[in-house]
């Protein structure tokens, strides 16, 4: 038996190797046939595209295909230095119709100037139609850059090597695109007739740029009545009027705000005011934070306060070039310490959640302003400048085309410029230019991708091919080592049976089998209920929530949480090179907002970990940040600050600044002036009197002067140091007092009653003490 088992293993083997080689064989046949049908394919799209350069048939006034060697002869490029980009005709890099040719850009960050004149000028003053159109082929998308054209007046086209920026032109249009600026153009310049200024009038709903590299065309088509149509692959995109969806408009307004009209100062435009009965509760409590500690918190078991964020490398050696002499003691470099990895390091903080008894700032409810009267305006006064055009479509003569760009991608194509006076002429062209030349486009694209595939399908099989054909012999011998196991598994003989018992031994012996067998498998599976309790019960993580977009079902490119509260989820995606920001309340699942964007891809989005702000970080190197907008409170900081209309200049007061001012010292000289001085009363001074006198000797200390001779009526001087001007004796010795002038050491005396009126040349005599009038005689010398 033995050796029927071991001959059907071999036989497998030698059948299982066989079958090896045979499906490699036809796996190969197979994927040459696939590439054979892909050759076919591209060689059948090239044979379908019978693509010539035809030429308009109708009335045009410029044209230009590139597909012969005179375009040369009517281009020319700009001398001016900051066009630095060189121009090439030549075919497309990417899939495109043989020998069909256009004017590329050869190289990014460059400046690219040239220009075409007219065969002849183009005036649309006989109220006919215009129609402009030309191809665009982005060989590598359009990441910073422009591939519009430009009409030129008349003045700028008699000297096109001197083409620039600021040269003067008609009629703007094409593609832009660079950071959120994603439109094709629509500009034309329109003259004031009274001012004569010219001014840009830009289209305020432009369509946007078709994103990929194949060929797109680009059709503007303005009607003698004004309207026009924007169209991209023959397809209208956008539609307008001249009178009607410009910025600014072609006509002024009739009537503009009188510029020397003010706003009256007693003028009130706050609708709102502060309730002035409204009064803040007593059991308002401004001083609560936003956020608190949790306080239900527990610090986990495995936190590790006393380990470092940071640890030396173990595993980092001393240069053995390090000289500690001239370098220093060495120290390893710090890298992140291991067992932080899970951010349980540190010391330990309770998570914030919110305040219950968080409040903020109490204000008072706000009620209607009962002496509002409204949004000031000024007057209106007639427009000096005001015209009316009603027929725009006139525009002024144009006699060039001009590309004039700045580009940070290179292989931009132009080709099959036409500007003509017929709708009709444009689509007849376009149906033989374009039209085949996008049929052409999507079918080698397919074609490519389905080259593509089959080569990638191709490398796979010949790796499985060549394992196949490197390893058959081990392969081979590992099929027949499976058959021996499987032999070995299922194929051996059973043992004999025992002998058959009794009935009785027979029942007995089933009974306490089944019994064993209930009873096991009941602790069995109890003992697995008790496994997986346990293991849920570690892990502490089950399902709690999902959020999704139910309408759009956009597929999510980043999440994150807001702040340490984690009350809200914040998902964001890209679609259709624009952003879209969703945000979810964590607890009840609802949809609490939704961002728009702008015409930028996600890549990243965060939240604040402590204020309610979002960061984006968009495919365009740019940070987008999200937050509440906030309104400043100057009235705060400044009780009386008031907003003024315009800037006033202020006048600063003479004395603003001053720690006293005017005011102040005024009342301070006039509080002197009338403090009452009493002269009637007498303060003796102890060391002016004489041991034998019964009244007090008057002193007066004088500084002599040594080149003049003192006066023969004054007497010598006294014990004190001064010179006796007279003695006083007696109760009435103030009242025959009179005033005094001094010169150095010449002193006279004259006699004036206290109740005379006559003035001297001191003045007039006040009310003083003794003391100080010898105090302040002696401070006058």
């Amino acid at each position: 038996m033995r050796l029927l088992y071991l001959s059907v293993a071999c036989l497998l083997c030698i059948l299982g190797n066989s079958l090896a080689q045979e499906r490699v064989e036809k796996v190969k046949v197979k994927d040459l046939e696939n590439l054979v049908d892909v050759d076919d394919t591209v060689a059948n799209v090239f044979t379908d595209t019978s693509y010539s350069a035809p030429n308009p048939v109708g009335p045009f006034v410029f044209f230009e295909s590139f597909d012969n060697e005179t375009w040369a002869t009517r281009w020319v490029v700009s001398k001016d230095p900051k066009y630095n980009g060189e121009w090439s005709v030549r075919e497309p890099t990417s899939p495109g119709i043989p020998h069909d040719r256009g004017l590329q850009v050869m190289r990014e960050a460059r400046h690219y100037g040239i220009a075409a004149p007219f065969k002849a000028t183009l005036d649309l003053s006989n109220d006919e139609d215009l129609v402009v159109q030309y191809e665009v082929k982005l060989q590598e998308d359009l990441s910073c850059g422009g591939a519009y054209i430009k009409l030129l007046h008349g003045q700028a086209a008699e000297n096109l090597v001197q083409l620039k920026d600021d040269s003067p032109y008609v009629i703007m249009f094409g593609p832009d695109k660079c950071g959120s600026t994603n439109k094709v153009h629509f500009i034309f310049r329109h003259q004031n007739p009274v001012t004569k200024n010219w001014e840009e009038k830009h289209f305020n709903k432009p369509p946007s740029v078709p994103a990929g590299t194949d060929s797109h065309l680009y059709t503007l088509h303005v009607r003698k009545d004004n309207s026009f149509d924007i169209l991209i692959d023959e397809e209208v995109v956008s539609t307008g009027n001249l009178l009607e969806d410009f910025k600014p408009p072609v006509n002024p307004p009739k009537t503009i705000d009188d510029p020397n009209d003010k706003k009256p100062d007693d003028w009130v435009d706050a609708a709102m005011i502060p309730d002035p009965e409204d009064k803040k509760p007593d059991d308002w409590d401004e001083t609560q934070p936003s956020t608190i500690p949790d306080p239900d918190a527990v610090k986990p078991d495995n936190w590790l306060e006393d380990e470092p964020l940071q640890v030396a490398d173990p595993e980092a050696v001393q240069p053995a070039d390090w000289n500690e002499e001239e370098d220093g003691l060495w120290e390893a470099p710090l890298i992140d310490n291991p067992k932080c990895q899970d951010g349980t390091c540190g010391v330990w903080s309770p998570p914030s959640i919110p305040n219950p008894l968080f409040k903020g700032k109490w204000q008072p409810r706000m009620i209607d302003n009962p002496a509002y009267k409204g949004v000031w305006k000024p007057r209106q006064i007639p427009n000096p400048e005001f015209f009316e055009d009603k027929e725009p479509h006139r525009f002024a003569p144009m006699k060039a085309l001009a590309i004039e760009i700045w580009t940070m991608s290179k292989g931009i194509m132009f080709d099959n410029f036409l500007i003509t006076t017929s709708m009709s002429v444009a689509a007849d062209f376009s149906r033989r230019t374009f039209r085949v030349k996008h049929e052409a486009e999507k079918k080698l694209r397919a074609a490519a991708e389905l080259a593509a595939k089959a080569t990638g399908f191709d490398k796979t099989m010949d790796e499985a091919v060549d394992f196949v054909l490197k390893y058959k012999f081990y392969l081979g011998a590992a099929t027949c080592l499976a058959v021996l196991l499987l032999y070995v598994c299922c194929g051996r003989p059973s043992k004999p049976s025992a002998p058959e018992k009794k009935d009785d031994d027979l029942l007995a012996a089933s009974a306490t089998d089944t019994t064993g067998q209930t009873v096991a498998s009941a602790n069995q599976e109890a003992e697995e209920e008790e496994e997986e309790e346990e293991e849920e019960e570690e892990r502490g993580v089950v399902f709690l929530r999902e959020f999704q977009d139910v309408i759009n079902k956009q597929r999510w490119r980043a999440c994150c949480f807001s702040g340490d509260s984690a009350e809200y989820v914040v998902a964001g995606n890209d679609q259709y090179g624009q952003h879209t920001l969703n945000i979810w309340d964590r607890s009840t699942g609802k949809l609490h907002a939704t961002l728009d964007g702008p015409k930028q891809g996600l890549f990243d989005v965060i939240w604040h970990p402590r204020h309610p702000i979002l960061a984006v970080v968009t495919t365009m190197n740019k940070i987008c940040i999200w937050g509440r907008s906030h309104s400043e409170n100057w009235s705060a900081f400044a009780p009386d600050f008031t907003e003024l209309e315009e800037n006033e200049e202020y006048k600063e007061r003479e004395d603003e600044f001053d720690v006293v001012t005017e005011a102040q010292q005024q009342q301070q000289r006039k509080s002197q002036e009338d403090e009452f001085v009493d002269i009637e009363s007498t303060d003796h001074i102890q060391s002016l009197w004489s041991d034998d006198e019964e009244d007090e000797l008057i002193c007066l200390p004088i500084q002599p002067d040594p080149d003049k001779e003192p006066p023969k009526d004054v007497p010598p001087p006294c014990a004190s140091g001064g010179e006796v001007i007279r003695e006083y004796r007696g109760p009435h010795v103030f009242a025959d007092l009179g005033t005094y002038t001094s010169s150095s050491a010449d002193y006279s005396r004259k006699r004036r009653h206290p109740s005379s009126k006559s003035s001297s040349a001191v003045g007039p005599l006040k009310r003083q003490k003794l003391s100080e009038v010898v105090a302040s005689v002696a401070m006058e010398q």
